[in-house]
């Protein structure tokens, strides 16, 4: 509810066109999505100064948040062939470590998705920058251990 009433205010203050307007809409969309609550979207007809390509440049899956925040990443030598195989992100860099560890950089605008990916690798993954990514991965991995989001039995 507050992520369509934020909506709405923007709309009004920034109007239909206006990048953060944009974002929370596309976040609200991915909100509605990952519950599955479908009949409670809206249907939206897209600006026609709209570019895909720049309003996505920075989102590293469907999250898209303000600013730049500079990630980096060490992945082990078992791990670093995903990044050396796949380009995951326009700003993606690589560079090769020793023993045969990869270090990966993007510019992102959100970590939500990101952080999701990190922890997808584990022990292979070790966050660089920033803390607050590490914060997240490391939330996450306490409350997968101890079930701290699941009510009942």
């Amino acid at each position: 509810r507050i992520q369509r009433r934020v909506h709405r205010a923007q709309r009004r203050a920034l109007g239909e066109e206006h990048k953060e307007t944009l974002t929370t809409a596309n976040n609200l969309a991915a909100t509605l999505l990952s519950q599955k609550k479908f009949h409670a979207a809206e249907t939206i007809q897209r600006p026609v100064k709209f570019d895909v390509a720049s309003h996505l440049g920075t989102a590293f899956g469907v999250w898209i948040g303000r600013g730049e925040i500079v990630v980096r990443l060490r992945l082990s030598a078992d791990a670093a062939h995903h990044v050396r195989e796949r380009h995951w992100h326009a700003t993606q860099q690589v560079t090769e470590r020793p023993a045969g560890e990869v270090e990966v950089s993007f510019k992102l605008s959100d970590l939500h998705d990101v952080t999701r990916w990190v922890l997808g690798f584990g022990g292979d993954c070790r966050v660089l920058e920033p803390a607050e990514l590490s914060d997240a991965v490391a939330a996450e991995a306490r409350a997968m251990l101890d079930g701290s989001r699941f009510r009942g039995a």
